[in-house]
């Protein structure tokens, strides 16, 4: 379990920056997530470990599916919070989608704030607001880290 916690962070780290810097998550860092989170369940419980870890990954698909279709988010986003819930299950996508959710609106005020301001010292057209949401992903997920850490 503690191997388990430590990709999570590391996972939640590098696609937190990668996401901040380019507004990508990169498929290489998915896939793995999810090639860990069957491969870890399947050793620990066997079939019904992969069943529970394709369950959390379709959960976290399911969570992201409808703002992605509104392109609300990005296809990064939404196989993020996939390979997340295929590492830690329904209950643990479920945690961290709410973490996100709560992360994801500070950083939406803190975004209109921003553009406000800058409107107000060019006197120009109002200017779309995005927020790189897989630093909200990830933000949620060290938030489950904790959670895992202090249980």
């Amino acid at each position: 379990m503690m191997l388990t916690t430590i990709i999570l962070i590391i996972a939640a780290l590098v696609a937190g920056y990668i996401d901040w810097r380019t507004r990508r998550i990169p498929n290489w860092l998915t896939a793995g997530m999810v090639g860990y989170g069957i491969a870890f369940h399947a050793f620990r419980a066997g079939w019904e470990g992969i069943l529970a870890s394709l369950s959390g990954l379709a959960v976290g698909l399911g969570l992201m599916l409808i703002p992605y279709v509104l392109r609300g988010l990005g296809a990064g986003d939404v196989k993020f919070l996939a390979a997340v819930g295929s590492i830690v299950g329904v209950t643990g996508v479920l945690i961290v989608f709410v973490a996100a959710s709560a992360v994801g609106a500070v950083l939406g005020i803190v975004a209109l704030g921003r553009r406000r301001r800058r409107e107000r010292a060019e006197a120009g057209a109002p200017t779309p607001v995005s927020v790189p949401y897989g630093v909200a992903l990830s933000l949620g997920t060290l938030v489950l880290t904790g959670v895992l850490a202090a249980w």
